[in-house]
């Protein structure tokens, strides 16, 4: 009797080593089947008119799509879309753990709130998912630009299932937006960007605005960080005078998952003539935090005396990631 109740426990003893074993196995990132999961597989978007206020709802509004694009306008002034694809199977995010956002873009609005790429999880209603590309980190030049962001940030619940997009025009109208990819990207995929990207040469960025004193200069220019995206971003412009000389200064923010290394020159015109210019640098080092912390920074510029400069009619920031040269 003592031996089979020694029998019986051994076995139940196994039997829970085993279910847990199976646990653990479970709960770690499964090994992703592709590289790369595409979702503009040509299906179009749904246009959800109803997810705007009706104060701002655009009536004048286009989308279409084919294989590998979509393209979004709204043709109205001051106005807003938002339209809906569901995935045709649901993306797990810990086999894909990176979503990679390539668009081109013109005549966006800043406006400073919601989201241009939203993707949904299976958290219920209206707390479903999180946005991931934001309006101010979107460059209105018509040039393909790549966002790559880690999902982890978010803490998804359950695989992604869904993505939406929302375009924003400001007082001139036809807004647009080109969506070249939606990829969701697996971990030896992104590593071998982002050695690709520690191995390119430098990158250049540049943005020109017309010259305002006294005034908080929005802008969105954005440089390519080593570690692909997220990028660096030169924010925010004010132009100041100080004791006879004409100043201005430039927020900066980039985030922490890499350690990245830039020059930044600012050059003012007067028409096509150059004028004046200035440089500094800025650097960022990569903490050990899950999560990427926010490096920003104030730089000063100081560009001369006020009073040769007051025929300025323009300014130019100029970005260029210099880590490989570091």
């Amino acid at each position: 009797m003592a031996r089979a109740f020694t029998l019986l426990l051994l076995c139940l003893v196994l039997a829970a080593a085993g279910c847990a074993g199976g646990r653990a196995k479970y709960a770690e990132a499964p090994a992703p089947q592709f590289e790369v999961i595409p979702s503009l597989d040509g299906q179009e978007f749904a246009e959800k008119g109803e997810w705007v206020k009706a104060e701002t709802r655009s009536a004048e509004y286009l989308h279409s799509t084919e294989p590998g694009r979509a393209r979004f306008e709204v043709k109205d002034a001051n106005r807003c879309m938002k339209w809906y694809k569901h995935f045709a199977s649901p993306v797990d995010f810990k086999a894909y753990p990176f979503v990679e956002f390539e668009y081109r873009a013109r005549r966006l609005q800043n406006d400073g709130v919601e989201y241009v790429l939203w993707l949904f999880d299976e958290r219920p209603f209206h707390a479903a998912g999180f946005e991931v590309v934001t309006p101010h980190e979107i460059v209105c030049d018509w040039r393909p630009h790549t966002i790559r962001v880690p999902l982890a940030r978010f803490n998804p619940t359950g695989p992604l299932t869904g993505a939406a997009i929302r375009v924003t025009s400001g007082k001139g109208g036809r807004a647009e937006l080109e969506v070249l990819r939606i990829d969701f990207i697996g971990p030896e995929k992104a590593a071998q960007a982002s050695a690709a990207a520690e191995a390119a040469e430098c990158i250049t960025v540049s943005q020109r605005r017309p010259f305002l004193v006294n005034s908080d200069i929005r802008t969105a220019l954005v440089c390519p960080r080593v570690e692909g995206q997220t990028p660096i971003k030169a924010a925010r412009v004010r132009f100041y005078e100080s004791r006879g000389r004409l100043h201005c200064a430039l927020h900066v923010e980039a985030e922490s998952t890499a350690t990245a290394a830039f020059k930044i020159r600012l050059r003012l015109f007067a028409g096509a003539d150059p004028i004046a210019s200035d440089e500094a640098s800025f650097r960022v080092r990569k903490t050990d935090t899950y999560l990427p912390q926010l490096a920003d920074g104030d730089l000063d510029f100081d560009l001369g005396p006020a009073k040769d400069l007051a025929r300025a009619t323009d300014f130019e920031i100029e970005v260029e990631n210099v880590t490989a040269l570091q």
